[in-house]
């Protein structure tokens, strides 16, 4: 977007110039020079009315993205994950304290160096070609893996996962490569219930760096959350009202049929906590009691007991999470909390990737609509030397030509523009 307000004034001030250029007596002008300085001016007038408009949403554009990255950094920041960002030729631009520990430096001695100096010298080259192949690429590099071994003290084998994307800086943008470094010891099944949480709500923050779609992170959501869900259950997320839901994930084909059968009998937990916004906890008998026809669908399903609770984004509803156990017992009051924090987490990183949609929808259509007013300015100028009218004068030709032909006014001047474009290159040729 920066790029094409600066494309806007420079073209403004080589209009000027060329303006400046025949700027002579207007008596001494040729009919040739009076349609270039109509013209010109009439470019020169539309590049600043273009400029104008839009300055204040570009301005509010990047100060969301500035607060987006300072906000996205804070959370980072106290991840136990090891997170920092290079550039694309490996120099740090910033790390986290995670990183920070794993090497045990302060993070201002880390930043502005070379991330090949925490890197084993044996893997120097794997290293190398991971950072060619992501440049190649470039921001539609998605998700990329490798494996590293970390100079720690003592020296570590860590899982890399990096995610390259543009970034806007003070006149242009750059690629930005940002790597979350985890070493190959992760949560391992005799480790304490502390340190199972802890790994699944960091990793769940990190969810919006490694997603590229809604779809994925609800995958990568389900998948975390049985980590924290009782032994022997299924897991499910519905996103939007369970009985027309927007999208489903699944932990397993049990936690499918359950979810099934709340759809095909129009009733059961799920659409009782999606009208009430308050959590469900249910076991076999209280579940036949509440939900009879649901019941008779799933009494097969080795289903002792059931959690269901709101996904929220602030006040409300956005989705539900479904738990279902085998075990009667299966949730106790410490677990029930976790598993409500685990929703409200999910909510927020939710809220996060459909906020950061929108904010990338915004600067299309933007984008989108700085083109087409370039374009109009351009056929409006064609106008005006033409018929040697106003900018005003041009612009209602157009909209008249619109109405009559019934096409939308971008494309009409998008036909226009080709048009004299076409003559000039046949000219060009014939002149050749």
């Amino acid at each position: 977007m920066k790029r094409k307000t600066r494309n806007a004034i420079e073209t403004a001030r080589v209009l000027e110039n060329e303006l400046a250029d025949l700027g002579r007596d207007p008596d001494e002008l040729e009919p040739h020079e009076v349609q270039e300085l109509s013209l010109a001016s009439g470019d020169l007038q539309a590049a600043w009315e273009d400029l104008f408009p839009e300055r204040s949403d570009l301005a509010d554009i990047l100060d969301q993205q500035r607060a987006e990255q300072w906000w996205h950094r804070k959370l980072i920041a106290t991840f136990p994950i090891a997170v920092l960002e290079t550039d694309m030729s490996g120099r740090v631009l910033w790390a986290n304290t995670a990183w920070a520990s794993l090497l045990n430096l302060p993070v201002l001695q880390i930043v502005r160096t070379d991330i090949r100096r925490y890197v084993d010298t044996s893997d120097h080259q794997v290293l190398d070609e991971f950072l060619a192949q992501c440049a190649s690429l470039g921001a539609d590099a998605g998700s990329q893996h490798t494996t590293l071994r970390i100079n720690s003290a003592p020296s570590v084998l860590a899982n890399i996962e990096v995610t390259v994307e543009e970034r806007p800086q003070s006149d242009d943008t750059r690629l930005i490569v940002t790597w979350v470094v985890e070493p190959i010891s992760e949560i391992q099944p005799a480790a304490t219930e502390q340190t199972k949480i802890a790994h699944v709500f960091s990793r769940l923050g990190l969810l919006p760096l490694r997603s590229r779609t809604n779809q994925e992170l609800l995958n990568e959501a389900v998948i975390l959350s049985t980590h924290i869900a009782p032994e022997q259950s299924s897991v499910s997320v519905v996103v939007g009202d369970p009985a027309e839901p927007v999208a489903i994930s699944t932990s397993n084909r049990e936690a499918q049929i359950v979810d099934a059968a709340q759809l095909l009998t129009d009733e059961g937990p799920s659409q009782e906590v999606w009208r009430s916004g308050e959590s469900t906890l249910a076991s076999g008998p209280e579940i036949q009691h509440q939900w009879p026809r649901f019941w008779d669908e799933v009494q097969e399903s080795n289903i002792g007991s059931l959690l269901v609770v709101p996904i929220r984004v602030g006040d409300e509803v956005f989705g539900i999470l479904n738990v279902y156990a085998e075990d009667p017992l299966a949730f106790d009051r410490e677990s029930t909390q976790q598993i409500e924090l685990f929703a409200e987490a999910v909510g927020a990183v939710l809220h996060h990737v459909d906020e950061e949609k929108q904010l990338r929808t915004l600067a299309s259509q933007l984008e989108k609509a700085m083109r087409s007013r370039e374009v109009i300015a351009q056929a409006k100028g064609i106008l005006m030397a033409k018929y040697g009218c106003t900018a005003e004068t041009a612009l209602e030709k157009l909209k008249t030509v619109s109405q009559e032909k019934n096409i939308r006014v971008r494309v009409l001047a998008q036909e226009i523009v080709a048009s004299v474009t076409r003559r000039a290159e046949q000219s060009t040729n014939l002149e050749s």
